[in-house]
């Protein structure tokens, strides 16, 4: 037998990058097409795609249905940044836990549970600050220390588009108005305890901020509620262990997503440092009143 000769290798052609284009884009559209393709470079610097010249009128079309869809989608204005995120979220858990060394478990003979845990028929018959001392009180070790961790991290993500001062008010007054609509949705003797509430309060808040800023670009239909629906996606991911409390899990997370959409309009007039300090403030004072009042009425 005489061996054949080696096939020969397809003629390339080249696909210039214009100066915006970033090339991983270009390289996932054309492997989602299926195309191979090689990296080039004139001599000026300039980037090529080299694809097989059969392909070239199949990529180039690819690119440029790519290019169209892209240059339609309005850009989002910037999202603000803030520091100090990464002291809130230590002090959020440093608080949780030296609560929790102050109150203990909640046993059912616990003075701290009967004064503020969320029961539902006290708060609906003249108690609202229990929606307030309920985030505070937890059931073990185990219950505070996944609170402390994951509202912690949380509480930097709001705090890096809010401000510490306006995203402490916002995740307090999430988990507040999760409490509240608990109360309304479960039977009268219903009752519960923990900052998760405020905890999947703070993925509504960050699902709302995102809902916000697209909504202001100008995006519409499945784009504009992606947030949200990442949003419950979380929620279906983390908090729905039969063993936890489901119901205000998802109440808090509802709260959250309008509070954020809210406070974005807030952080665009009182972010400066004035209002950070007035919205930290309310948010403290809004957690003595209450137990202060639960105290009172015990």
């Amino acid at each position: 037998m005489v061996p054949s000769p080696p096939s020969a290798s397809p003629p390339l052609l080249a696909l210039r990058l214009p100066i915006s284009a970033d090339p991983r884009d270009w390289a996932l559209v054309l492997e989602a097409a299926d195309i191979a393709f090689q990296w080039g470079q004139e001599a000026d610097g300039s980037r090529l795609i080299l694809v097989p010249a059969d392909e070239a009128e199949r990529a180039a079309a690819q690119l440029s249905d790519w290019m169209a869809e892209n240059a339609a989608l309005p850009s989002l204005p910037p999202a603000a940044r803030y520091r100090g995120g990464a002291w809130l979220g230590l002090g959020w858990a440093l608080a949780l836990l030296l609560f929790f060394a102050v109150t203990g478990d909640a046993r059912p003979d616990s003075r701290w549970l009967a004064t503020g845990r969320a029961e539902a028929g006290l708060i609906l018959g003249g108690q609202p600050w229990r929606t307030v001392t309920a985030l505070t009180l937890h059931a073990d070790l185990s219950h505070v220390l996944a609170n402390a961790i994951a509202g912690g991290l949380l509480t930097v993500a709001v705090a890096s588009a809010l401000g510490p001062g306006l995203a402490f008010l916002a995740i307090l007054l999430s988990g507040l108005g999760g409490n509240w609509l608990t109360a309304f949705l479960r039977p009268v003797a219903g009752s519960s305890i923990g900052a998760s509430t405020a905890v999947f309060g703070a993925v509504g808040l960050l699902a709302g901020l995102a809902l916000d800023r697209r909504r202001r670009a100008g995006w519409a239909g499945e784009r504009l509620w992606l947030p949200v629906l990442a949003g419950m996606g979380l929620l279906a991911l983390l908090g729905t262990d039969p063993q936890t409390d489901v119901l205000a899990h998802s109440l808090g997370l509802v709260a959250g997503i309008p509070l954020g959409a809210c406070f974005g309009l807030v952080e665009r007039h009182w972010g400066r440092r004035g209002g950070q300090w007035a919205a930290a403030s309310l948010g403290l004072l809004l957690v003595v009143s209450s137990w202060l009042a639960a105290t009172a009425a015990s």
